[in-house]
């Protein structure tokens, strides 16, 4: 999704035949206030010419550096290159942290920084970052492997209270439609195909993040 403005463009993105891409998402079981946030980062658009460092540095980080990492992103999701796409995670994670100042009581977030500096974690890892305008709501882990996608679900929520994980496995349009046909399909056994699949999505992304480009009086997570 593009947008700027009053325009709004959206395109199609879907991973390779046979390819996935492992993700935990984990509710961080803290208090986030989006409203604060976007207020935040609204400041970093203001109505004359004039703008301090820390608004500029805003600008950059919803603008130009985020349509770069953005489209180099879905590069990433289209190869299904895992390596690249949590390199860019962490990218986009670190340009947040660099503009903690603009919201500090929010964007702090000293869950999401735990969990995703957590050390038992890395191994099993491509990368991580927050999930939309930051904050100690949600993260998104992009893991190396089927295997370690469930192990990092376990890990967090052995390791982290009150935190819970989704996991969620990207996959070609065509693959995610065979799946979905067979959890239609009568099952075969006791065991019911939602029982073989617990607590996993599958789905076909049309975009991995949002390209921001907010225009002077309007920032949209």
């Amino acid at each position: 999704m593009t947008f700027n403005g009053d325009v709004l463009l959206t395109e199609p993105l879907d991973l390779p035949a046979g390819k996935r891409l492992h993700f935990v998402i984990v509710d961080l079981a803290g208090a986030k206030d989006t409203t604060e946030i976007l207020q935040g980062l609204q400041d970093g658009y203001p109505y004359f010419a004039y703008a301090t460092e820390i608004q500029s540095s805003v600008r950059r980080l919803l603008g130009a550096e985020n349509e770069t990492r953005v489209r180099a992103a879905v590069a990433a999701v289209r190869a299904a290159d895992g390596a690249a796409l949590g390199s860019l995670m962490q990218a986009s994670q670190a340009a947040w942290d660099e503009n903690i100042a603009a919201c500090p009581a929010q964007l702090a977030a000293p869950k999401l920084h735990a969990l995703l500096a957590h050390e038992a974690l890395q191994p099993l890892l491509f990368g991580g970052k927050g999930v939309g305008s930051q904050g100690d709501g949600t993260a998104q882990l992009l893991c190396v492997s089927r295997e370690a996608q469930v192990e990092a679900a376990a890990l967090v929520e052995r390791d982290f209270a009150g935190m819970q994980c989704f996991e969620l496995t990207l996959r070609h349009s065509a693959d995610n439609a065979r799946v979905l046909q067979t959890a239609q399909e009568p099952a075969s056994t006791e065991e019911s195909v939602a029982a073989q699949m617990p607590r996993t999505s599958s789905a076909a992304f049309t975009l991995a993040e949002q390209v921001k480009i907010p225009p002077a009086a309007a920032v949209n997570s």
